[in-house]
């Protein structure tokens, strides 16, 4: 910065009691400074001034510039202070959205999960129910089968008792007669013989 090196040069010749051309780079340091608003050069320029009218006796003077060196430190001081703190300031507000937006992600994500989990949750029921329903359905099918088997079963077997039956009744009967048939026969072989017996 040209204006530090103009004060700089100020300050050697100062410390070689060479007033005027102390007095020279300080005017000359001090015109850019406050163009630019450079106030710490400026506050170093009023510095140097106080220094080099305390060397040179004139107190009053110096004690003006010292004034003017203070003041601007001062408002340095304050302007410092004040940018920390707003700086400090905007860092927590940033911390605290950051921490907000953590917190709502967090929030957002949980969310998320539990959403995830009830689908997940209503798919499985909702296929466990399908399987319940084809199961029920598929053990009354099979109910109904084998109560068909069972009857178809029932009816065989009253089909095959009525024809044992029938065979026994006909094997039956068919003895009968053929008892009687026998007796028939015995009987009139019973007669012939009397018959015969009675001629002879």
């Amino acid at each position: 910065d040209q204006s530090n090196v103009l004060i700089d040069l100020a300050k050697s010749y100062n410390n070689t009691n060479n007033k005027q051309l102390a007095l020279r780079h300080i005017d000359s340091a001090l015109v850019p400074a406050k163009k630019v608003g450079n106030l710490n050069g400026e506050m170093l320029a009023y510095e140097v001034l106080s220094d080099i009218y305390k060397a040179d006796g004139s107190t009053e003077k110096s004690f003006e510039y010292y004034k003017m060196h203070s003041q601007l430190k001062d408002s340095l001081f304050t302007a410092e202070r004040d940018r920390r703190i707003l700086e400090l300031n905007v860092l927590f507000e940033l911390e605290k959205k950051n921490r907000n937006l953590a917190s709502l992600q967090l929030k957002v994500a949980e969310e998320k999960k539990q959403k995830t989990i009830a689908v997940i949750t209503g798919c499985f029921s909702l296929i466990l129910l399908f399987f319940s329903i084809y199961y029920i359905r598929l053990k009354a099918k099979h109910a109904i089968q084998n109560e068909k088997l069972a009857q178809l079963e029932n009816y065989k077997q009253t089909q095959e008792i009525e024809l044992k039956n029938r065979e026994l009744m006909s094997s039956h009967l068919h003895q009968l007669q053929k008892k009687e048939l026998l007796e028939n026969i015995n009987d009139n072989i019973v007669c012939l013989s009397r018959e015969g017996n009675l001629r002879g």
